[in-house]
């Protein structure tokens, strides 16, 4: 009896979200398996911290160049073809490291560099079109949750491949986590392929005559996702409010590390545990937006993220030497309040953008996320080393402090519902 009618609360959306996000933690979790071992193996074969800095860059540059161009096609064509396009574009690029891995240990670092240039290509048009194909399926009073519950996969998926990874390397090398990571978009391809859900954009375009003539009408095109961006004026000053987040915050998480290691002598146990609390932290808060919801109004999910982090910075730069353990307590709190800052934009976007211009909204949005990063790495460079490290973390505290302030009492912002 209760069997019969717990079957009847099962919706046709719910089996259809669940395929499509267990096709994504797998997705991830073997992703983060291979991204591990691809930096590893630039680390084992340079010994430059240079080439690992360049080797991040290089993963950043396609999806800051052509996510806005990817965007076009995420609304033009079926997101099924989309999405398992993408995941196979990942393991076709990825199949011949495997093999190369195998008959030669030592492939040249330039190599390593392609291959995380073009699966990041495949992530420009995979991100977007995940994020636009949950609203065609979910009903919009659970698309809160949802958010939490993806962001919750995406971090649960690279915390385990991250740990996996520890393990894989050692015993089967880059070949077997390059092989994994095939196998793993495989099955993902399997689960949205399985997936039903009636696509209902509206996907007719003009006809167009000539490469010319297309190529203007794709940059039109790119540009008119900028433009319902633009003339949501909450919406937008949401993003520019993450673009200044992720510009204060990006120099830090290439430091937290550096902080456990040097300030808290804690080595590179600590340095990974470091890593694991912030993980955690971002698990469990996608868990309770995902059982919750965001607050309400939802506007103050973000202004409340923002200040746990400015808040958690300027107590992280006032521990002393001897105070690692209040210092991972504080990392796993800012852990915990970053999905309430990620899932709000995604809900407003899901929410407040039409179907058919979703795919270039988010894809402009990752863009503008992902220029933010080198942004801020570069403009760090230039002080870190003069700077001691409790003052730096202190300083970009202050600075989303201020932010968050300034976003609260933005009638803008406010705005949004």
């Amino acid at each position: 009896m209760n069997s019969t009618a717990s079957k009847r609360h099962i919706d046709p959306w719910m089996v259809a979200i669940g395929t499509v996000f267990t096709g994504e933690l797998i997705s991830i979790l073997t992703s983060a398996i291979a991204q591990m071992g691809l930096i590893w193996h630039i680390i084992m074969v340079t010994h430059s911290p240079l080439s690992t800095t360049l080797a991040t860059l290089v993963g950043f540059i396609p999806t800051a160049l052509l996510g806005p161009f990817a965007g076009v096609f995420v609304d033009r064509l079926p997101l099924k073809a989309v999405l398992i396009g993408a995941d196979l574009s990942i393991a076709i690029v990825s199949i011949p490291i495997a093999v190369l891995a195998i008959v030669m240990p030592n492939i040249p670092v330039w190599v390593i560099f392609v291959i995380l240039a073009l699966r990041s290509l495949g992530q420009a048009f995979h991100n977007p079109a995940f994020n636009s194909m949950t609203p065609l399926i979910a009903p919009k009073h659970v698309l809160d949750r949802l958010s939490g519950i993806s962001q919750g996969v995406q971090s649960t998926g690279y915390l385990i491949g991250t740990a996996l990874a520890a393990v894989i390397y050692p015993v089967g090398g880059l070949g077997a986590m390059i092989g994994l990571d095939v196998v793993g978009a495989g099955l993902a391809c399997i689960c949205v392929a399985f997936t039903r859900f009636a696509d209902t954009r509206n996907r007719e375009r003009e006809e167009t005559n000539g490469a010319g003539e297309a190529l203007r009408a794709i940059v039109q095109e790119a540009l008119s996702g900028w433009k319902v961006i633009r003339a949501d004026k909450g919406l937008f000053a949401l993003m520019m409010c993450d673009f200044l987040f992720t510009l204060a915050f990006s120099p830090l998480s290439a430091l937290f590390a550096i902080y456990a290691i040097d300030y808290f002598h804690a080595g590179t146990t600590g340095a990974s545990l470091t890593e694991v609390s912030w993980s955690l932290g971002m698990i469990i808060g996608s868990a309770v937006i995902g059982i919750t919801g965001l607050f309400k109004p939802r506007w103050l999910s973000p202004v409340v993220a923002c200040l746990v982090f400015g808040v958690g910075l300027v107590a992280c730069g006032a521990v002393p030497p001897s105070g690692f353990i209040p210092f991972i307590v504080i990392n796993t709190i800012m852990g915990l309040a970053m999905p309430m800052y990620n899932a709000a934009i995604t809900v407003y976007m899901q929410e407040r953008i039409q179907a058919e211009f979703l795919g270039r909204a988010f894809a402009f949005f990752t863009a503008l996320s992902t220029w933010a990063l080198p942004a801020g790495l570069i403009v760090s460079s230039f002080f870190v080393d003069s700077i001691d490290l409790p003052l730096w973390f202190i300083g970009s505290g202050i600075a989303i402090t201020v932010l968050a302030v300034g976003m609260f009492f933005s009638s803008t912002i406010r705005s949004l519902k």
